[in-house]
């Protein structure tokens, strides 16, 4: 999405955005031009169950609605930026979805995508890497955990080398430099996880890094600021605590706790500015389901304009 910065003489520098003309203000004479991301919230589970279609985008302070999710709604999905387009994999409504959609943040238009090769639930773990999207693991229709892997690239899907053991859901994925970093998630037998594993995209191999400081994470969320990993809530009981990994380094390092409630299930993404992020929804450990939006900006925490409600976990976000 594109938004004009307007730099007039004495004035303080501000976003201006031109339906008309996206990307464009005129004053002058000069005409500039930049484009800034919004920040996307995906399906999600409302009260009573339900699956959501909805999508809505935040810009500054403000929530705006834009074109509902095609067909049925979905949650437990999955989302990876390509290029203008988020694509939206597979999830939940009844049953374990395979089916996929692609979203244009420039029309604000859905196209139906090539299907997954399996249906999974949990699918959380999902990323783009430059022209293509990475998922990774998950729960098949018979609730299995999964160590399935797969890569969508130019509207085919391929299987990839599976993670090493144990199978797993609730986990999480960015993508820094060209490499996925998949954190923590659930088993059936050991719970929070721990495990830090990195993807080479282009060798099609998982190598462990450095683990995430315990307490294990699951239903967690993360984003990228400054090309590091940022990861915060989730875990049993839930956490407020916040990690940074340094992939240069293989750290980890803490940073300023999320503000209450402790959450699970949010949707999260990078921001517009390269040092912020957001996560947003959820469930608290009452078992609500939450509203809250909070930026983590220059390493602090601030509370940003609420969602709309209905109030909604185990949605997924994308900065597009």
């Amino acid at each position: 999405m594109s938004l004009a910065l307007r730099l007039g003489q004495g004035e303080t520098p501000g976003w201006i955005y031109s339906p008309a003309t996206p990307g464009f203000f005129f004053t002058g004479g000069y005409c500039c031009k930049l484009d800034r991301k919004l920040f996307f919230l995906f399906g999600g589970n409302q009260v009573g169950g339900i699956a959501m279609r909805n999508v809505i985008a935040f810009n500054s302070f403000t929530w705006t609605s834009r074109m509902d999710m095609p067909g049925i709604g979905r949650f437990d999905s999955g989302a990876a930026v390509i290029s203008d387009s988020v694509l939206c994999v597979a999830g939940f409504d009844i049953e374990p979805l395979a089916s996929c959609v692609r979203y244009s943040a420039i029309t604000d238009q859905w196209t139906s995508a090539t299907r997954l090769i399996d249906p999974r639930r949990y699918a959380h773990a999902t990323t783009g890497i430059g022209n293509k999207a990475l998922v990774v693991g998950g729960r098949d229709v018979m609730q299995n955990y999964l160590t399935k892997s797969a890569i969508f690239e130019s509207e085919v899907w391929i299987s990839a080398s599976d993670i090493p053991l144990p199978g797993r859901a609730r986990a999480s994925a960015v993508s820094i430099n060209g490499s996925a970093y998949l954190t923590g998630g659930t088993t059936e037998i050991t719970g929070p996880l721990s495990d830090n594993l990195a993807f080479e995209i282009e060798s099609n191999t998982w190598v462990h890094k450095t683990a995430f400081p315990l307490p294990g994470r699951q239903g967690h969320a993360a984003f990228t600021v400054l090309q590091e990993q940022v990861i915060t809530g989730g875990g049993t009981p839930l956490q407020t605590s916040t990690f940074i990994h340094n992939p240069t380094s293989d750290t980890w390092r803490s940073a300023l706790p999320l503000s209450l409630p402790a959450r699970q299930w949010a949707g999260a993404g990078s921001g517009a500015r390269a040092d912020s992020g957001f996560i947003s929804g959820g469930e608290a450990d009452s078992g609500f389901r939450l509203v809250n939006h909070n930026e983590f900006i220059g390493g602090t925490w601030i509370t940003q304009t609420s969602l709309p409600f209905p109030a909604r976990k185990q949605l997924v976000g994308a900065t597009a």
